[in-house]
């Protein structure tokens, strides 16, 4: 099927189809307006914690060295290099819904746009407008368009307790500050906290995934959770938090 073969072929893109998207988006901004913009939006958080600009606006602003060490993992192995070289987007432009929807129905596409579906969200993200480095700015674009596949993947719905686990393991995994602060306000809003923060930071050794790991055409998306190699992913993901 066509919309097969666009999904297998989308990680071989040039990359100048991202750095259109970063001239298109990109805001200078002096450090003063940084400074600015980063208390605005934390108390914007606070006051709406649905608010998605302003969390991206928060991680933008507070993840240069994060994302600089991602580039780093992402560059030290054979499909982080495809990948930042290539610069595959995830997005509407790409495919649709529908298009996911004619996938095996255990694959992760298909659970994928199940995903979508069932919460009525869309595939696009919000663009990366804060980071002054192109190649940077591709690597948070990366992590903010694989966030909903790893909804999908870890079998998490979008309620509070669902989202600050997911950003506790983010935090952990990828060193983004949002996702502690992110776990943080959770507490204050998540009548029981399901996470035991405390295992998690005791095992973190083993709680790993490279950036670069392949999120593409898998047949089965229950071997693909085993493939990642969470041995403790009861803590992190307790099965009561089920799409």
């Amino acid at each position: 099927m066509n919309s097969k073969l666009e999904l297998r072929t989308a990680s071989s893109l040039k990359g100048g189809d991202f750095r259109e998207l970063f001239r298109k988006n990109y805001i200078p901004i002096t450090q003063f307006e940084k400074v600015l913009l980063s208390v605005t939006s934390c108390v914007e958080g606070l006051k709406n914690t649905t608010d998605t600009n302003s969390v991206a606006c928060i991680t933008e602003l507070t993840s240069n060295r994060a994302l600089k060490r991602l580039q780093i993992l992402m560059k030290s192995t054979p499909d982080g290099r495809r990948i930042t070289k290539n610069r595959p987007l995830i997005g509407s432009s790409r495919y649709s819904i529908k298009d996911l929807m004619t996938f095996p129905e255990h694959s992760l596409v298909r659970r994928y746009g199940e995903f979508l579906t069932t919460y009525n969200l869309e595939i696009d993200r919000v663009p990366v407008r804060y980071v002054n480095s192109e190649d940077l700015a591709y690597v948070l674009t990366r992590f903010r368009q694989i966030h909903d596949i790893l909804h999908t993947a870890f079998e998490l719905n979008i309620k509070v307790e669902s989202e600050v686990t997911l950003k506790l393991f983010e935090f952990l995994h990828a060193g983004i500050p949002f996702g502690a602060i992110g776990a943080f306000m959770g507490l204050f809003i998540t009548p029981i906290l399901k996470v035991r923060p405390k295992e998690i930071f005791e095992n973190q050794n083993k709680i790993h995934i490279y950036p670069s790991k392949s999120i593409q055409i898998h047949q089965d998306c229950d071997k693909y959770l085993n493939s990642l190699e969470i041995t403790k992913k009861e803590i992190l993901y307790p099965k009561q938090i089920v799409i």
